[in-house]
């Protein structure tokens, strides 16, 4: 399976004309930036993959791994979303929802479908093709509260 997925990025990668070390996809949370160390955003069937902790922590979201599973878990106030490494499929709240692209694995690191993740949490998504810049606007009535501290 671990091969698949590497090949699938692979694929994209010979179909777009690009390489992961080309790609150019950016990303900014609220007008801010974020800094992914190591693997970079990626193309994927035309949806922007990224490494999971550098977005979703600077949301505000909690992001754990379960080797054994092969599942990511992330958590911001009440909202709850389980995906499992290449399903097609992911758990918000309990509820299943279809992926148009499953999470992969890409030189050690999960990338998980940007918009999906942070729509999920009730934040807005634009994408600017021209630029290749994700925006993600958390300011929005319908964003997850974050739980506070005690």
């Amino acid at each position: 399976m671990k091969l698949n997925m590497n090949l699938a990025v692979l694929a994209a990668c010979v179909l777009t004309g690009t390489s992961a070390a080309q790609a150019q996809v950016r990303v900014n949370i609220n007008g801010t930036p974020v800094n992914f160390v190591g693997t970079q955003p990626q193309m994927v069937d035309s949806h922007v993959m990224v490494p999971l902790r550098s977005a979703l922590e600077q949301m505000g979201a909690n992001v754990s791994w379960n080797e054994a599973q092969q599942t990511v878990t992330t958590t911001r106030g009440s909202s709850k979303i389980i995906l499992r490494l290449g399903e097609h499929s992911a758990s918000v709240d309990g509820q299943l929802f279809p992926l148009a692209t499953p999470a992969i694995k890409v030189n050690n690191r999960i990338l998980v479908p940007l918009r999906f993740l942070s729509e999920s949490l009730g934040a807005n998504v634009g994408w600017d093709q021209l630029a290749e810049v994700v925006s993600i606007d958390t300011n929005t009535e319908t964003f997850a509260p974050a739980a506070t501290a005690q």
